[in-house]
């Protein structure tokens, strides 16, 4: 029994081991514990013997163990557990000492450096094991000496500790018994006995004849029996020492294809860092001896080692080296040596490649090559595996070759349907669906045979493929969409991944749309339920969204998860297409989130290079339909906006983005003028009569004086305009247009082929047209003043045939205030006005109370208000002093049902630089008058009011008129004739004459001229 004063001795030296030591399981917890207490001094160290036992065998001993070689602690096997182990020896003891001193010497060394210095990680680790491996077989080798412990142990690798002597007398069936009993023999601590001696001559004498390696001795390369190893561990246990010695063992260099494989093909097991390291220092071997004989090697052997080496970033040589080798081997054999590459060869090199991700478009042609010489020489070699796996490549690496595709499609239907699977039926269909190619015999014959297998053979991710594939290609195949449906609800929701549904909702919604399957959506909404948050990426997320959002389905509790784990994502995981697509969808389910909202905008401010214009269009589409107002939002998507070259934006892009904008009423007058270029810039093909509505809508209503906005108009009407059909144009459409002109006050030419499309529209008795639709379209006509009497009169009437209480307070005010311009004399139809306005004046806001009230005082100059009901009356107000101004009038009216008071603020009135003018030569010829006196009847201020408070000077500069004509516009045709009508002797004065004038002389002339000339506005 040890003394517990040994044992701390024996303690400190297994604190210097190296953590390459393979200890006993229990560790030296228990051990620890033991020496603690005073008490079991003895049991504890009996524990030590047993859990520090040491593992004694040679290199072949039993093939379980994977202590040998470069694994650590973490595959170590053992046998006989629950034998019951002895306390250590003397000679147990300097063993362990001697092994202990010399792997930390070996730890403290390193491997030598590449000569430029650079050596990664890697390769030092596999130069560091294979040194260490290096120096366990150098100790095998070693003769044991007779006059030292150490000599007796040299033989045995450093990390054979772990199992006791009893254990290795057991399992090392290859041990020669004397050296057993050498080992066991405590005695010989102190020396060799003659007996000893000649037992260790007669060992020697053995050991030196079989000095040389079995691996070496043999002439057959590795093993032939590898396929039957399952284990990695036995498999690297048996390719070991061929690997150590590689330089020595001859290795054929289609064994090393086939370990390369077989190590390939159990890689899965690799589950801890030994392992990893293991594999990787024999793939690297092996590798280097592929590499040797690559220009000499066969097809077969050259698509071998893609397949092995395909998964792995440092093979990079090998890989290029059989690429050269298979495109050689192509050119032989479309010169016609077609022997040298089979089909199998080909698409399992195109394969190899594609999974790497190594784009070699030489390569590719060459094999493509050879695809079509053997689809005419052996066409029967082409099983459907083989044409996915070759379509597959292709399309991952997105390599077009639609000569190869339109002959793998021919050959496909040649296949014989029991020959498909799930998985290359899937392939295939995805393959041409992201070349957009059309093949529909192709698809209708693989849609047949996707019905012949039942759904229980599919797996949902293969199912998603195909749907995805249909909607791709937008092929409506009715019965595989039904099919499809049925084979998505056979499979239970918690076999779906996040990728599989959200291809599926993305699919269906595409070409089902609002018709897909009710019980179909709300599977995939138990299947994303059921989903972990850590599973959701953006992209995914992002369309399943969409996918709800085209089917007009909206789960509340799924939409609630999905933004809430929208919120929870890294920023950094989102690109610019996920956040606006995730923007964009719950924009148009029309639920406001705010925090969402607040959460996407912020990723999106972190984002500079990576948005592009689609995105930016979206996302600020988005936000103007939730009315999310962010100026540092908007601001950001400007400047990057700014930045994009024309040809980058699409029709779409360029009305999303202005129309936003518009929406929210930002205004950014630089990016305005950065899209006019992109307006100006695209080409004229690609607009239709939606998108030059939308354009012209948005410059009209944020820059209607501005010079990009004349441009714009400019260009859509001599360019745009006359290449589109009038048939593009429905009557929203011209409306929009219409009103833009009105808006921006610009009458372009298209104008009158677009009211003459409107007539023609009306003309039709099945023409629909809302309350909306026809109060834009009179709101146009009445600002830009046209005559057009029939085209007013048809949508009167349609405005007759409508309920007043169907349409919105603002549309009455619309129509209100444009048959006040066109001066209507339809009493029918000011009755039915005066109807709506009593239902809805009271929840009119301030500027549609303006525009109602100008239409009540045509009624009372006109004389179709009862004066028993009340007139429009404004409260006395003192004249204001000399350009001076009053900020409000009142007036109130009594009509049928009750008393509505209209308030009015009167606009902030400055005067422009030609009133100024005339004003100051007024008082040169010491004529009296007023600037911008407010009428107490009508709320009108005029622009220069005589003393006699008569006479009224009107000075119309160029915003009284349609841009680049002398037309007046409507609201300034309507003003003269309300002032003449309250009895003002009214004095035109139009921009265009004054600004002829030279000289006060001669413009004091024409005021003379012009107050003592007839009215300059005659009532009709």
């Amino acid at each position: 029994m040890l003394s517990c004063a040994s044992v701390w001795p024996f303690l400190f030296l297994l604190g210097s081991l190296s953590s390459a030591t393979a200890f006993h399981p229990s560790g030296f917890g228990g051990w620890t514990d033991g020496l603690l207490r005073p008490r079991s001094i003895a049991g504890s160290v009996t524990s030590l013997g047993s859990r520090c036992s040491i593992k004694l065998s040679a290199y072949h001993g039993r093939k379980d163990a994977a202590s040998r070689g470069l694994v650590g602690i973490a595959d170590n096997t053992r046998e006989g557990g629950d034998e019951t182990r002895r306390q250590l020896s003397a000679q147990e003891k300097k063993m362990l000492k001697v092994l202990s001193e010399r792997m930390k010497a070996r730890d403290k060394k390193t491997p030598e450096k590449p000569s430029d210095g650079r050596a990664s990680v890697e390769s030092q680790e596999v130069a560091m094991e294979k040194q260490r491996l290096q120096e366990k077989l150098n100790l095998r080798d070693k003769s044991l000496s007779v006059n030292s412990v150490e000599s007796q142990f040299s033989g045995f690798s450093d990390d054979s500790v772990g199992l006791s002597v009893s254990e290795l007398s057991e399992t090392n069936a290859h041990s020669s018994p004397s050296l057993k009993r050498i080992l066991t023999n405590e005695s010989a601590s102190k020396g060799f006995s003659p007996k000893a001696k000649k037992v260790k001559e007669r060992h020697d004498v053995k050991q030196t004849r079989s000095a040389e390696p079995s691996y070496v001795k043999g002439v057959g390369g590795l093993p032939k029996n590898l396929t039957a190893i399952s284990r990695l561990s036995e498999l690297l246990d048996t390719l070991e020492p061929y690997a150590a010695n590689a330089n020595d063992c001859r290795i054929p260099a289609s064994d090393a294809v086939g370990a390369l494989n077989r190590l390939k093909r159990l890689r899965h097991q690799a589950t801890n860092p030994s392992l990893e390291t293991r594999l990787s220092f024999q793939m690297q071997v092996f590798g280097s001896v592929a590499l040797e004989d690559v220009s000499a090697m066969s097809g077969k052997l050259v698509s071998l080692i893609v397949n092995a080496i395909a998964h792995s970033r440092s093979h990079t040589r090998l890989l290029k080296a059989a690429g050269d080798r298979a495109r050689i081997l192509a050119e032989s054999a479309i010169h016609g040596d077609v022997d040298i590459l089979d089909v199998q060869a080909v698409s399992v090199i195109l394969n190899g490649f594609a999974r790497a991700g190594i784009r070699d478009e030489k390569l590719f042609a060459s094999l493509s090559s050879v695809a079509l010489v053997l689809s005419n020489s052996r066409r029967q070699d082409f099983c459907a595996q083989a044409i996915s796996i070759i379509v597959n490549a292709f399309a991952k690496l997105q390599i077009r070759d639609e000569a190869l595709f339109d002959n793998l499609a021919s050959c496909a239907l040649d296949v014989s349907p029991s020959d498909f699977s799930p998985q290359a039926i899937a392939n295939i269909m995805n393959a041409y669906a992201r070349h957009d190619l059309l093949n529909l015999q192709l698809f209708g014959f693989l849609s047949k045979v996707a019905r012949s297998i039942p759904a229980a053979d599919w797996l949902p991710r293969h199912l998603a493929i195909v749907a995805n594939a249909l909607a791709k290609l937008e092929i409506r195949d009715q019965e595989l969409l039904a099919w499809l449906t049925q084979a998505v609800r056979s499979h239970p929701p918690e076999t779906f991944d996040l990728q599989a549904v959200a291809n599926l909702l993305n699919a269906f919604g595409k070409l089902s749309g609002t018709s897909t399957d009710r019980q179909l959506l709300r599977h995939l909404s138990v299947a994303l339920k059921g989903l972990h948050m850590q599973q959701f990426d953006p992209s995914s997320l992002a369309s399943s969204l969409h996918g709800f959002v085209c089917t007009g389905f909206v789960d509340e509790k799924v939409f609630l998860k999905l933004t809430r784990v929208a919120k929870s994502l890294d920023p950094l995981l989102f690109d610019a297409q996920s956040v606006s697509t995730i923007m964009h969808s719950i924009a148009k389910t029309e639920i406001r989130d705010e925090s969402l909202f607040k959460r996407m905008s912020f990723i999106v401010r972190q984002m500079e290079f990576i948005l592009e214009s689609q995105s930016i269009a979206l996302i600020i589409n988005a936000c103007a339909k939730v009315d999310y107002q962010d100026e540092l939002l908007m601001k950001h998507l400007s400047r990057i906006a700014q930045t994009l070259p024309p040809d980058s934006f699409l029709p779409q892009h360029i009305e999303n983005v202005l129309n936003g904008f518009a929406k929210l009423n930002f205004k950014d007058k630089q990016l305005f003028q950065h899209m006019a270029t992109v307006v100006t810039s695209t080409p004229r093909e690609a607009f239709d009569a939606q998108a030059v509505a939308i354009i012209m809508n948005a410059y009209g209503r944020m820059h209607p004086t501005e010079q990009c906005t004349r441009e714009v108009f400019s260009y859509l009407d001599s360019n745009i305009f006359p290449q589109l059909p009038s048939s593009s144009f429905n009557a929203t459409s011209i409306a929009i247009v219409l009103n833009s002109c009105a808006k921006a006050g610009i009458k372009a030419d298209a104008v009158d082929r677009l009211l003459l499309k409107l007539s023609q529209e009306l003309d039709n008795e099945n023409l629909q047209l809302d309350g909306r639709q026809i109060a834009s379209l009179l709101h146009a006509i009445a600002t830009l003043n046209l005559q057009e009497e029939h085209i007013v009169d048809r949508l009167m009437n349609s405005l007759l045939a409508l309920p007043v209480e169907s349409l919105l307070p603002e549309e009455i005010a619309l129509i209100s205030w444009s048959s006040a311009v066109l001066n209507v004399q339809r009493p029918q139809f000011v009755g039915w006005l005066l109807e709506g306005l009593d239902l809805h004046l009271a929840s009119m806001d301030s500027n549609f109370r303006r525009q109602a009230y100008q239409f009540l005082l045509t009624c009372e100059l006109e004389g179709w208000l009862d004066p028993s009901r009340g007139l429009l009356k404004a409260k006395p107000c003192q004249p204001p002093p000399r350009g001076g101004r009053e900020k409000k009038a009142r007036a109130s009216v009594t009509l049928e049902r009750g008393s509505v008071t209209l308030e009015l603020e009167m606009e902030q009135h400055k005067p422009s630089r030609l009133q100024k003018d005339v004003a100051a030569i007024l008082s040169e010829m010491q004529i009296e008058f007023v600037e911008e006196f407010i009428d107490e009847r009508s709320g009108y201020s005029l622009d220069l009011l005589l003393r006699d408070k008569r006479t009224a000077i009107e000075v119309d500069g160029p915003s009284h008129f349609i841009v680049g004509t002398h037309i007046p516009l409507g609201k300034t045709v309507m003003k003269h004739r309300h002032m003449q009508q309250l009895g003002f002797d009214l004095r035109i004065l139009p921009y265009w004459e004054w600004d002829q004038l030279k000289g006060k002389e001669q413009k004091k002339e024409y005021i003379r001229r012009l107050l003592t000339s007839t009215p300059s506005v005659i009532l009709l």
